[in-house]
C-alpha cells in the first residue's frame, strides 16, 4: 500500500511539472505558482517556480490589476527586484489610486497583499495599502460566501505573514 501511495505521489508531481511546462499565458503561470505555494508544496517545485518567474515579463499584464499585483507579489516574495512603479497605471493624475481602474475585488485583494511587501520609502505601495484596505473594508458587508471570508482573512493578516501550514486547507 505504501508503494502505491509513493507511485501516485510521483505521478502527481510529474503532472504538476507538466502543467508548469504547458502554461503559456502569464496569468496562468502566476496562478499555478500561487496555488502551489498556498498548498504548501512550493519546496517540491522550486526549480519550476523559479524558471516560470524568470520567464515572466510583467509589462504584458499592466492593464489588469489582479495580474499585476499577483505578479508583483510573487516576484517580490521570490527575491526579484521589481519596482513599485508597476502600479502607476492604476493611479490618477493626483498620485492616488483610481477607483475606476481598481474595481475588481480580486485585484484589490492582491493589491492589498502586494502592498505589504513594500520597502522603506515606497510611497506608491503605502498609498496602495490604504486605498485597498479602505475599499475592501467598505465592500466587505456587500460580499458573500468565499469572497467575504477571503477578504476578512486578508484584512486580519496578509497571507505571507501567516504560518504556511496553518493556511493549507
Amino acid at each position: 500500500m505504501e508503494e502505491e501511495h509513493k507511485n501516485r505521489a510521483e505521478k502527481l508531481k510529474e503532472e504538476v511539472k507538466l502543467m508548469f511546462a504547458k502554461s503559456i499565458e502569464v496569468l496562468a503561470k502566476l496562478e499555478l505558482i500561487d496555488i502551489v505555494m498556498k498548498l504548501g508544496l512550493s519546496i517540491l517545485f522550486e526549480k519550476e517556480i523559479l524558471e516560470a518567474l524568470d520567464s515572466i515579463h510583467y509589462h504584458t499584464i499592466e492593464e489588469d490589476l489582479y495580474a499585476t499585483a499577483l505578479c508583483f507579489r510573487l516576484l517580490r516574495l521570490h527575491g526579484h527586484e521589481i519596482s513599485q512603479d508597476i502600479f502607476r497605471g492604476f493611479m490618477d493624475g493626483n498620485g492616488s489610486f483610481s477607483k475606476s481602474k481598481c474595481r475588481d475585488i480580486k485585484g484589490l485583494i492582491e493589491l492589498f497583499e502586494a502592498s505589504h511587501l513594500a520597502l522603506q520609502g515606497e510611497n506608491i505601495l503605502e498609498e496602495a495599502k490604504g486605498f485597498s484596505n479602505g475599499i475592501l473594508r467598505g465592500a466587505y458587508s456587500t460580499l458573500d460566501g468565499e469572497l467575504a471570508e477571503k477578504v476578512a482573512h486578508i484584512l486580519e493578516l496578509p497571507s505571507h505573514c501567516r504560518l504556511q501550514w496553518f493556511q493549507v486547507k
